[in-house]
Formats: C-alpha cells, structure tokens, sequence
C-alpha cells in the first residue's frame, strides 16, 4: 500500500508539473498525499488547486478531509502527551540520606588523600 501511494503522489507531482494550471492534478496530489499520510503537504496542493478552481466541489470537500485528518492527529498527539509524562515534568525520587552519606563519605575520602599528601582532591 505504501508503494501504491508514493508511485500516486510521484504521478500526481508529475500531472501537476507538466500542467500547472490543471485544478484535477491538485486534486489526484491531494488525494494521493492523504494516502501517503503526508497531511500538511496534501493541504498545500488542495488550495493550490483551489487558486485554480476556486468553486470546486471536490477540492473543497478534500480539504475538509485533510483539515479533519490534520485535526485528528493534533488531537491524537494532545492525547499522548496527556498521557506519558515527560522527564521536564517527573520529579525524580532522591534518598536523601543516601546523597548526603555519599557526601560525607567523599568528603572524607577526600580528607584522608589530602592528609596522606595525595594533594588536594579533583
């Protein structure tokens, strides 16, 4: 399937290429472009074809679809972010105790290293 759409989208591009006046070449790129998934490009040659037939039915009942489909998927995305907390967002749990053992424990790592004329710690 996913061949079938990029071999539609690779003809409607040429259609619409070689004539770049033809509104129904918009409509196949449009139309192939929702095939492929390719929701934001589908938009753009919709109302490119609309600059070109600006009453048309069919253009127009497309770019409902790809601005439903467009819609749809920002609402899919809301939807996930919603659900999976981002790393921005989760406190992380500390030991407290734990940090500030390991800290003394360094610091008299460091104490000692010094003391033995090791220098002073990096």
């Amino acid at each position: 399937a996913a061949s079938h759409a990029a071999s539609a989208v690779s003809d409607a591009r040429a259609s619409v290429r070689l004539q770049p006046d033809f509104a129904k070449g918009y409509y196949r790129l449009g139309s192939a472009l929702l095939q492929a998934g390719d929701v934001v490009e589908a938009e753009t040659a919709i109302e490119r074809g609309l600059q070109h037939a600006p009453f048309s039915d069919e253009l127009r009942t497309l770019l409902r679809t790809a601005r439903a489909q467009q819609e749809e998927r920002r609402r899919a995305a809301l939807r996930a972010a919603k659900q999976a907390p981002t790393a921005a967002l989760v406190t992380p749990k500390v030991d407290f105790d734990k940090a500030a053992a390991t800290a003394k424990s360094a610091a008299e790592i460091a104490a000692v290293r010094f003391a033995a004329g090791a220098g002073a710690p990096l």
